[in-house]
This record gives C-alpha cells, structure tokens and sequence, in this order.
C-alpha cells in the first residue's frame, strides 16, 4: 500500500532543495538566511552535497574563488601587501584566483598564493562530504605554521559558512591557520607530519598539547624520522617556500616525489607563498607543473637545467614580514 504522506514530504524536500541550489547558484547569499533556516541547510548540504553548493556565486567573486577549474585557470597576478604597522606596503606576484580543480576518483585540489586559504578548503570539503573529521595530514613546508593567534584558537561552529571561516583564516594568518584545523578536528593531531625537502624522506611527527579541552597550548615536533612507505595520506599541503634553496632540477625532482606522496590524498593543496619565496615566476611555474603531474594530462620526463626557462641558480628565501592582501573586496574582520 502506498503511503502518500510518505511520498508528499519526499517530493517537497526534492523541491526545496532543487529550490536552494537554484537560488544559491544564482547569486541568492543562502548565508542572509535565519540561524535556525541556515543550519537546517548546512544539514542539508550535508545530506545533499551535489545538489546544494557550499558558496554561492556571490561568495565565490568575493574569495576570488573557481570551483570546477582547469590548468589554464593558474595565472600570476600582482597583490599588494601591507606590514603590520601599515608603514610599508609593496607589491608581489601572487595568483589572480584560487583554483579548485577535480582530480580523479572524487579527489579535490586546491591552488592559492597564500596557504592560510588552505582552511575554508577543508571546510568546504567537510561540507561537501569529500574528507572526514581527523584526516590524517602532510604538511610540506618550510614553516611549523602553528603560531597561535587568540582569536583564532577555538573550533569553528558547524553553523559557520565557508565565506566566514575564509574570513577566520586572515586572522589565524600563515603563521597559524593549523591551529584552528586542530581544535576543529579537521586534521589529526596524533598523524600529522611536516616534511621540509631537506631532509628527503624524513618527516616530523606533530604533536598538539592543549589549554583546555578546546583551545590548544602548543604544538611541538617529534625527532625526524622517515616516513613508512606505505603510509597514506587524507590531506596532503604543499607551501612551494619547501623548495627555496633549491636549483630547478632539484624542485623538479621533489615535485615528482610530492605527485607520488599525493596519488591517494582526497584533498591536495599547493601554495605558490608569495611572502617567502623570493622567484614567485618560478612558483607559478613549479604549480602548473606540479598540478599537471596531478591530473596524468602529459608525461613528463625528467628537465635537465639546460631546458628550464629558469637559470641553475639557487633561491632564497625573501625576508618579507607576514602581511595581508589589500583588496577591499574582502572583508578581513571576524
């Protein structure tokens, strides 16, 4: 026998839903809603990742962001950044956008300039069911990144939108932005490495202390040890500063062993680091590269330094103070 009451509410769930995903993917800011309508669709997005999108297109201009992207869609741009103190500001090479392209087997990857951009990624995955809480985590970095900046040292609420933790992230800054993925669980805190080209194959264990049972006290590194072999990775951060001090050929060989570290990763994020790698030309060049070991588009053999359109010299890292973008199209307030 058919229950109709059954059939009625599923079908105007269905509406509702085609109903949200039309209106966001339209413009309509779904954030404007009532706290009580806007968790109801998070739940929802939870429920219904592919029909209901995690920014509408209005976010998306705001945070300079393409979903579904393609190689083509990473280009350098000119950023303006200021000191702290507001007293200087100059301009650097960075990416006009940040590029989310689809990798295969459901898996996502993420192109920015500056990597605190990494944690409304995550996020958004959340959101869209492609990674889980305690992802297990390879940072590939010349930095720690765990600076603990107070305002940004709590979890983030379900409630928030991916537009409000893009927000949270200029105040957790590169310096810190892992904290926050930290006390949120996004990442692990008992599988979570840093790995810095120098020391190959080697990698730190991290390892959070906390303050209480949601804010953390510090971070601190195991003993260098190498990574097992067979050791998999649910996200994997790639910061091109890893690969200051090194000749092309070099970057060249770490990029193809980063692809091979990547192959089962669900979300992969690689930052160009305009603060600190001095040839951002360079950086741009070495993410095309490595973004197209990544997709399996071409083959690419081992570059001599003769067919580099880079000289054999060694990089270094530029001393440029932490600083924030000025656009006045995004909001950089909590």
């Amino acid at each position: 026998m058919i229950n109709y009451k059954s059939l009625l509410i599923f079908f105007v769930n269905i509406l509702l839903i085609s109903n949200i995903a039309f209106a966001q993917t339209n413009g309509f800011d779904c954030s404007t809603l009532s706290p009580r309508l806007s968790i109801a669709l998070n739940d929802l997005r939870n429920l219904f990742p592919y029909f209901i999108p995690s920014i509408s297109q209005e976010e998306a201009i705001i945070m300079k962001w393409q979903e579904n992207g393609r190689l083509s869609d990473i280009a350098p741009d000119i950023i303006t950044y200021r000191n702290f103190n507001g007293s200087q500001s100059e301009e650097i090479i960075g990416l006009k956008i940040n590029v989310e392209i689809n990798l295969s087997n459901g898996r996502r990857l993420f192109i920015m300039d500056d990597e605190h951009k990494v944690l409304p990624f995550w996020w958004k995955m959340l959101k869209e069911g492609i990674i889980s809480y305690n992802e297990k985590f390879l940072h590939i970095d010349a930095h720690l990144d765990t600076l603990i900046q107070e305002k940004a040292n709590k979890p983030i609420s379900n409630k928030q939108s991916v537009k409000n933790v893009f927000d949270l992230s200029f105040t957790a800054k590169e310096s810190g932005f892992l904290i926050p993925a930290f006390a949120s669980k996004i990442i692990d805190a008992h599988n979570s490495y840093l790995m810095d080209t120098r020391y190959s194959k080697k990698a730190n264990q991290l390892f959070v202390t906390w303050k209480s049972s949601e804010t953390i006290k510090k971070v601190i590194m195991s003993e260098t040890s190498i990574i097992p072999e067979d050791m998999d990775f649910g996200l994997i951060c790639v910061d091109l500063d890893a690969l200051a001090g090194l000749t092309p050929k070099e970057a060249y060989l770490e990029l193809k062993r980063f692809a091979g570290l990547c192959k089962n990763a669900k979300a992969i994020t690689i930052a160009t680091s305009p603060q600190y790698m001095l040839n951002q030309k360079l950086a741009v060049h070495y993410t095309i590269y490595l973004t197209n070991l990544l997709l399996n588009e071409t083959k690419l053999d081992d570059l001599t330094d003769k067919e580099t359109p880079f000289p054999n010299t060694r990089q270094k890292i530029k001393p440029i103070l932490p600083g924030i973008i000025n656009n006045k199209n995004i909001d950089h307030s909590i």
